[in-house]
């Protein structure tokens, strides 16, 4: 989910490179070689009126594209258009059909201990069968939505009267579609509201989705502790506001809180809060706990739980890290702090993501990462892994800001990166780089990938024309790239199809 929500550049270029003795630089004369070739796109989207807003969503084939237009003014609703078909990268996915129902299996019961009559010993109860599987999943109307669409060049409206504050969409189960606003003139707060597009109206809720300090949609298979019918959960979070001069002491006696509702209803499922005291530690069942860090989106949450005290040897155990399901509270692996000042520095990285996998990039010091946190089910947690990331050019070249990022399944992360056009490079040499995007696909360990993170591979790349982009991707490879306002940071007048290279 938050990942950066567009491309920006820096313009810190000398002075002196655009005076009248650097204008000849350019000059066809100098020699320079011939400007690159860039991809046509499959189609380009312009509304009649208004203009795309950054709310944008991609169905996991690429056969739909939905959007929010918008005049930012008077009015906001959701359109969808049909896509071109392409070769994408990956393959359409085959049909699939829920298993067909088993009976549970029985555990043997255990043999009577030996020389134990009706006055002996009892037999150990049996074990319990394992949870039966959870529900297939419900896909998005990806199918249907495209025929409606089918010869309409200029594609639908969904819904209108959305608010004018929309910032994020989410495509669930069936026909639900989850839009999510934020508060931009106070508290930056979200909020969210269900719609169902076969009815064209909001789906009522006992209880509102925010306001909160995020929202984010999680995978049933994160929280198995939660009955969610194999459907996706809407998580609420709501985290301490920061320190601040003024209140130095804003995140004493304040809390998290975290809400799930049924993405199918509405309804709400769970909730938990924890508390901080007057030194930043929450209360788990283990103790005391400073939080350090989230993966899955929220769904988990990594502590370094204060080691318990020994009364008979009166000394307190090593503090260990501990990976908690934050809407039960259930400590789910444990294992040793190997390398405390390392792990501070992971949960430094890690301040602003909430992704398991997630890619990072310092201004300062040029350097992309990668953080990955695999295996979730491991009795001592996610492997965690870091290290630098390939990439097709010197990162050095890169805009750190520009970096944008999504996992498109669970073997595959897109990344896209702009050329500062007056990198370090380019200044010694007294010229100006094109402002050019490079999108790169990360191959994640398994699935016969290794076990190791694969370099950045370019798959495509864009002019920019001195706009910042933003852009949605589909597992099938297709992304839909938005060059947004110059002087407006909000939204763009055009929106680019495109198939990633195989």
């Amino acid at each position: 989910m938050p990942y950066g929500l567009s491309m920006t550049k820096r313009h810190t270029f000398l002075g002196s490179l655009f005076s009248l003795g650097a204008a000849c630089l350019f000059s066809p004369a100098v020699g320079f070689a011939q400007a690159p070739s860039f991809p046509k796109p499959l189609l380009t989207i312009k509304p009649d009126k208004g203009y795309l807003d950054d709310a944008m969503a991609l169905t996991d084939r690429g056969s739909v594209f939905l959007y929010v237009n918008t005049d930012g003014l008077k009015f906001a609703s959701l359109r969808a258009v049909a896509l071109p078909p392409g070769r994408g990268l990956l393959p359409k996915p085959a049909a699939t059909q829920a298993p067909p129902p088993q009976a549970p299996p029985v555990a043997p019961t255990p043999a009577a201990p030996k020389g134990a009559g009706a006055k002996g010993k009892t037999a150990a109860p049996p074990v319990p069968p394992p949870p039966p599987p959870l529900p297939p999943l419900v896909p998005f109307i990806e199918d249907a939505l495209a025929q409606e669409l089918a010869g309409k060049p200029q594609g639908k409206e969904l819904l209108s009267n959305l608010p004018l504050n929309t910032s994020r969409l989410f495509l669930l189960s069936d026909d639900r579609v989850l839009v999510v606003m934020r508060d931009l003139e106070t508290t930056g707060a979200h909020t969210a509201t269900l719609y169902s597009l076969k009815t064209k109206a909001p789906i009522p809720a006992a209880q509102a989705f925010g306001p909160a300090t995020d929202i984010a949609v999680l995978q049933p298979a994160t929280q198995p502790g939660i009955a969610t019918d194999g459907q996706p959960l809407i998580l609420t979070v709501s985290k301490p506001g920061p320190q601040t001069p003024d209140n130095p002491r804003s995140l004493l006696s304040s809390e998290y809180k975290f809400s799930a509702f049924s993405s199918v209803t509405g309804k709400h499922l769970a909730q938990r809060t924890y508390k901080l005291d007057e030194e930043g530690l929450i209360t788990t069942s283990a103790g005391h706990a400073l939080p350090l860090y989230f993966l899955d989106d929220y769904a988990t949450w990594a502590v370094k739980q204060t080691g318990a005290y020994d009364k008979k040897k009166d000394v307190r155990q090593p503090d260990y890290l501990a990976f908690l399901d934050v809407l039960t509270g259930k400590i789910r692996a444990t294992r040793p702090i190997a390398d405390p000042p390392g792990l501070l520095d992971v949960k430094r990285a890690r301040a602003a993501q909430t992704a398991s996998v997630a890619v990072v990039a310092e201004e300062g010091t040029h350097k992309v990462e990668y953080l990955a946190a695999f295996d979730r089910a491991l009795p001592d947690g996610p492997v965690e892994t870091r290290g630098l990331l390939s990439l097709p050019r010197p990162a050095a070249k890169y805009d750190a800001t520009s970096l944008r990022f999504a996992r498109l399944s669970a073997n595959a992360l897109l990344l896209s990166l702009m050329v500062d056009p007056v990198n370090e490079e380019a200044v010694r040499s007294k010229r100006a780089d094109p402002d050019e995007v490079d999108f790169c696909l990360v191959n994640l360990p398994g699935a016969g990938t290794g076990d190791k993170l694969g370099p950045a591979e370019r798959k495509l790349t864009l002019l920019a024309g001195k706009r910042p982009l933003a852009w949605v991707a589909s597992p099938s490879g297709r992304i839909v790239a938005l060059r947004k306002h110059k002087g407006f940071s909000r939204g763009g007048t055009e929106a680019e199809v495109y198939d990633l290279q195989p």
